[in-house]
């Protein structure tokens, strides 16, 4: 993640990183996973929102949490459908402070889950 939007790199032969583009456009992006469809589940946490995007930037799907820091992702479960979401009631002073209450919400999706976490 690069600012506000991701980064895509080639991973070398020797394990290096080599810079490819910047898509997408999101404030705070924190956690993400990929789908079978290559689009990413983008946590923006400043947005208090999960937010689907595909390998161009174009937003797909927008699952809102207000009130709640979007903070990770996951796609899971048996079929790889259940994308799990951690968000926090919390802000950055409170985190800092070490004051916030977390949960994770369940939300079945289309598409399934590519690679594993």
């Amino acid at each position: 993640m690069d600012g506000e939007c991701l980064a895509e790199y080639d991973i070398e032969a020797d394990g290096g990183l080599n810079f490819r583009r910047r898509f997408g456009s999101m404030k705070a992006p924190d956690g993400i996973c990929l789908d079978h469809e290559q689009a990413a589940w983008v946590a923006s946490f400043e947005e208090d929102a999960f937010i689907r995007v595909d390998r161009g930037g174009r937003e797909l799907q927008r699952l809102a949490v207000p009130g709640r820091r979007a903070v990770a992702c996951v796609l899971g479960g048996p079929a790889r459908r259940t994308l799990f979401c951690q968000s926090a009631a919390t802000s950055p002073e409170e985190l800092r402070q070490r004051k916030s209450s977390a949960r994770i919400d369940v939300v079945d999706v289309e598409i399934l889950g590519a690679g594993y976490p």
